[in-house]
């Protein structure tokens, strides 16, 4: 069974929850000894837990996407890909002076599979491994017009720099989607706290206009009443008019 994609449980940014959270934890350490009369968890305790956590979720919120090392391991991929291309296009001189008109051998190369597994990754890295074994294969041929060893060799090292990529790439989309997980975690917990502190501050302040107005939060998720909508302006008459 799929797991279920966690999500934020407030509205707005992740900027905007930190401000808003920032601006509440100061109005609760205004009144810290009205919460601590009221139930004595929010005393030095909490006030020291919650610090953390507010500067935890307020540096993984500067933090943000991880997406410059996703572009760096992409291009290290594009790069590997291209390499292999190009080496490709060029040993087809030799294979095609080894071999002319030979089209069973050509199909060993890969000729025929050439064109749809350079458009993928990992069809290309299974087409370099063709590439190197038939290589390897008539390397005695190959080596009679010119392709050396070492050319040969740089077949298989070029497979394995693509491999290598490929999976350094995929390897880091699975730990990114761990890391994103863990972020909404912390970020949901220090919101999930600063609500119950707000809550708790209406119940204590009920009769207290000043303070309780502190401690609302409107519906866009920032702090303070929403402005309440502009009354509908009466039509003008039109009396007397021409």
């Amino acid at each position: 069974m799929p797991k279920t994609e966690m999500r934020r449980t407030y509205l707005g940014s992740d900027a905007d929850m930190i401000q808003t959270a920032k601006i509440i934890f100061g109005s609760f350490l205004e009144d810290k000894d009205a919460f601590r009369t009221f139930d004595s968890d929010y005393g030095d305790a909490f006030i020291t837990r919650f610090k953390i956590d507010l500067q935890e979720a307020e540096d993984i919120a500067k933090i943000g996407a991880v997406t410059g090392e996703l572009i760096g391991l992409s291009a290290d991929v594009e790069s590997a890909m291209e390499k292999s291309k190009n080496y490709f296009l060029l040993t087809k001189h030799f294979v095609e002076k080894a071999f002319p008109d030979n089209r069973g051998v050509w199909k060993e190369f890969g000729y025929d599979s050439y064109e749809i597994s350079r458009r993928y990754q990992s069809d290309m890295i299974q087409f370099m491994n063709q590439f190197y074994n038939s290589a390897m294969k008539y390397r005695n041929e190959l080596t009679a017009v010119n392709f050396s060893q070492q050319m040969i060799d740089e077949i298989g090292s070029l497979k394995r720099e693509l491999d290598e990529a490929n999976q350094r790439q995929e390897n880091f989309k699975k730990s990114r989607t761990t890391m994103t997980q863990d972020r909404l975690t912390k970020l949901n917990s220090c919101w999930k706290e600063i609500s119950e502190i707000a809550r708790l501050g209406k119940l204590i302040f009920a009769n207290d206009f000043g303070r309780y107005q502190k401690y609302v939060i409107n519906p866009s998720g920032q702090p303070g009443v929403p402005a309440p909508p502009e009354p509908p302006q009466a039509p003008q008459s039109t009396q007397g008019q021409a």
